[in-house]
């Protein structure tokens, strides 16, 4: 709200009155006229930059990927506020030992994905994987990946392809607002392929996906622009499901993921080769 204040194509000048608790009143002065220290997020998504880094030769040692996040933005807030970051001080042997068990943790995240391999020798030697380039050329998270590596098998139908893309950790964030498991069944009703849990970010991501896919009727306004938000991040999740099916030899399952990627782009076609008669008559009906 604050923002829409003194919109320049529409006004002069603007004013944002904010309203709290007494108690919080100097909270609130002080967050608005004195400078926050900006901490940084990178501690948490280490794993996937530490990835891209090794698929492009940036890093091939535990060593090295010390050395690189020494030079980053977290390291420098890590010396100035070290409690931020749950480490007791900013002693040279706490900071050390820290940086270890946060290499370490990642490259076994990261090998447990089958992203990297680890080799066992003096130097620490690290080597990308195959999945590692996909994650890396797609912006994908490595438990992405791993994931659509366990469950994409052969003789897969396209609802089940369609189920397994649902559940990519970029679709994690999917919103799931108040009361909206009755908008969620509302849609599955008129789906073609329904679900039967309507609270999860998958199931809300399934029903998305169909409501383009099959031009269904969003039950509510807010579901078009959460089927926006979907879409825009589709393209590198298929495109990166494509890749581990081509890395797994499954034929069938490149040609369904080539069709839905085709399908976000142009729509659903008539002359769809996986979709039944009934599943055209029943599509047909609701629209």
């Amino acid at each position: 709200m604050i923002g829409r204040a003194g919109r320049p194509q529409f006004d002069s000048k603007g004013v944002a009155v904010v309203y709290c608790e007494q108690s919080k009143k100097m909270f609130y002065r002080r967050y608005l006229n004195d400078p926050f220290p900006i901490e940084s997020s990178l501690v948490e998504q280490l794993d996937d930059h530490i990835n891209a880094e090794i698929a492009r030769g940036t890093i091939s040692t535990r060593q090295g990927c010390i050395d690189w996040f020494t030079y980053s933005y977290a390291f420098r807030r890590i010396l100035k506020n070290p409690n931020f970051y749950s480490i007791e001080d900013n002693k040279n042997e706490t900071i050390k030992k820290f940086l270890i068990e946060l290499v370490d943790k990642s490259v076994k995240n990261l090998t447990d994905s089958k992203c990297i391999e680890a080799l066992d020798d003096d130097a620490g030697t690290l080597m990308p994987a195959e999945l590692g380039f996909i994650a890396s050329s797609y912006y994908l998270k490595h438990q992405t990946v791993k994931y659509f590596y366990d469950n994409l098998n052969a003789g897969m139908t396209f609802e089940q392809v369609l189920w397994v893309i649902c559940h990519a950790e970029e679709f994690k964030e999917t919103p799931l607002r108040h009361n909206e498991d009755n908008f969620n069944k509302e849609l599955s009703d008129i789906a073609p392929y329904r679900i039967k849990d309507y609270s999860s970010p998958q199931a809300k991501t399934y029903l998305l996906f169909q409501m383009h896919l099959f031009d269904l009727p969003p039950p509510i306004r807010d579901y078009v622009t959460d089927g926006k938000l979907i879409l825009d991040a589709s393209t590198r999740v298929v495109l990166g499901a494509l890749e581990v099916a081509k890395e797994k030899k499954l034929l069938d399952i490149v040609l369904t993921l080539v069709y839905i990627e085709q399908l976000i782009f142009q729509g659903l076609q008539c002359n769809i080769p996986y979709a039944s008669q009934e599943l055209w008559k029943k599509i047909q009906t609701t629209k």
